[in-house]
């Protein structure tokens, strides 16, 4: 009886069944842990890589992007990354892509909090005009499905890079040059603004030095260059044209050196004395005409100085806007997964 009566006074008083006064704050408490443990489960779970302010930039979804640029790297320069001895290059790529993942999320979330996005209109047109350079529906369709997209997600990335564009014209809206930064820009670039040196040239192509070595003889009797051109030259490009290429300058990388170097050193009327030799065969060459470098004027040039200013003013801005997202935001990288880059 006595050790019946020490278990009761033990017990808490007003325990459940009896009323104790505490219960639904410990009933309340416990739930509250019990949530926070299912939301930390489940944010910290899944195959996320980085998250950007909470929101999460998936594995599979790095890898998928990381893959699609491999593979455009490929198909337009002809670079086969996953080849033997472009480790350091690939990991440079999957670094740069994630990256680039991180700009974009930081970028949406910015917009999305200024009130600014793409409308349907928008995304509609811009996805039009993307099957009319592929070539149609059908083609664009292919193109998709050669770079891993479905229409609803390329859709979706059309729609995000719409809205970052909004939001860069937002942000640079009040972006202006000023004319003492046109005139110095003038002055400091005038080397861009001078037009180089050119030759107006003709030419005659034939298959051999002897060849060239004739016509050159009929030149030198008095024959008109234009008319052995559309009799001898082998070159369609420039036979209707009677043999005139046009004005060329030294630094045209279509054209061999020897045809320059001859071009240049030829004077205004008259031909090549000896024939030149080029990897497309021999060439007889006339020089018409000759411009002197000539600078271009201010007023012509303030047009082009102004855009390229203006251009390069809101690229700054703008990169400065999102350095600042990247400071502030929140930029959370499993430190566990070693393999993804450090970015910051």
């Amino acid at each position: 009886m006595d050790q019946e009566n020490e278990l009761k006074e033990s017990s808490p008083q007003g325990a459940p069944g009896h009323g104790w006064p505490y219960w639904p704050q410990l009933s309340v408490f416990i739930v509250m842990l019990m949530v926070a443990g299912l939301w930390y489960w489940w944010s910290e779970s899944g195959d996320w890589v980085v998250r950007v302010n909470r929101a999460p930039i998936s594995r599979a979804a790095w890898q998928q992007e990381t893959s699609r640029t491999e593979a455009s790297m490929a198909s337009m320069l002809g670079f086969d990354v996953q080849a033997p001895g472009n480790e350091k290059i690939r990991a440079e790529i999957s670094k740069e892509v994630l990256k680039q993942m991180v700009e974009r999320a930081l970028l949406s979330q910015a917009a999305s909090r200024a009130g600014i996005a793409a409308t349907p209109e928008d995304v509609a047109v811009r996805i039009m005009m993307d099957e009319l350079n592929a070539g149609g529906q059908d083609k664009m369709a292919r193109v998709l499905q050669s770079q891993g997209y479905t229409l609803d997600q390329y859709r979706h990335l059309v729609a995000e890079m719409l809205t970052i564009s909004k939001l860069n014209e937002y942000v640079t809206k009040d972006v202006v040059v000023t004319e003492e930064e046109i005139r110095a820009a003038y002055k400091s670039d005038q080397d861009l603004l001078t037009t180089p040196e050119q030759v107006k040239v003709g030419q005659i192509l034939v298959p051999t030095k002897e060849k060239a070595a004739a016509l050159i003889a009929e030149l030198d009797k008095g024959a008109n260059f234009e008319k052995l051109a559309d009799s001898n030259s082998t070159d369609p490009g420039v036979k209707d044209g009677h043999g005139v290429v046009g004005y060329i300058t030294r630094d045209d990388p279509k054209l061999p050196e020897a045809f320059k170097a001859a071009a240049f050193s030829t004077p205004v009327g008259a031909y090549t004395k000896q024939p030149v030799q080029s990897e497309f065969g021999w060439h007889v060459l006339f020089v018409y005409d000759k411009k002197a470098p000539q600078l271009m004027s201010y007023v012509d040039a303030r047009g082009q100085l102004q855009q390229q200013l203006l251009a390069s003013k809101k690229n700054e801005a703008f990169v400065g806007y999102l350095n600042r997202l990247l400071e502030n935001g929140l930029i959370e990288r499993r430190v566990q997964q070693q393999d993804v880059p450090k970015l910051f």
